[in-house]
């Protein structure tokens, strides 16, 4: 059986370059049941803490750290370059011997980079890579690299360094 496809115009920085998008009669439906599927499998079979407290979904009992984030919206490359490099060496400088942590580099989509697109998104990671490969030990592929209308879909990426 087909399913009734409705065209709708999702408002979003894509569709000022003409894209638009099919989608099915129930896609709100079927996205939501996927969402719940995949935080069904995710979720402890208990959800109560050791004092038997109600735990918030999404929080576990590891303690590990929030991402530590590096936004560099408004930048050059070149200063955003400094500011990463300052930041990561303070950063590893503060790490125990053998311990990593995780950080979330916000380089924007490049919506307001005018004709030439997200140079942040398309040029910080590989110049993190080269910059910090004997600290790094798991690495997002660039924002850049997954693209709908030429515009990145996501603004950041994640690089775990060890000390």
């Amino acid at each position: 059986m087909r399913k009734k496809k409705t065209e709708k115009s999702i408002e979003n920085p894509a569709s000022r370059h003409g894209v638009r998008f099919e989608l099915e009669s129930d896609a709100e439906n079927l996205f939501k049941a996927a969402v719940d599927g995949m935080s069904n499998r995710s979720a402890p079979m208990n959800n109560k803490d050791e004092e038997g407290h109600a735990r918030k979904a999404g929080k576990s009992r590891s303690n590990k750290a929030a991402p530590i984030k590096i936004d560099l919206h408004g930048m050059t490359l070149e200063v955003a370059k400094r500011h990463v490099d300052n930041r990561i060496n303070d950063i590893m400088a503060q790490l125990s011997p053998g311990s990593s942590t995780t950080l979330d580099i916000v380089t924007g989509k490049g919506l307001n980079s005018g004709n030439g697109g997200g140079v942040l998104a398309r040029e910080m990671p590989e110049w993190v890579r080269q910059r910090f490969a004997r600290h790094i030990v798991d690495m997002d592929e660039s924002p850049a690299a997954v693209q709908l209308g030429g515009i990145p879909l996501r603004g950041n990426f994640r690089v775990t360094i060890k000390g």
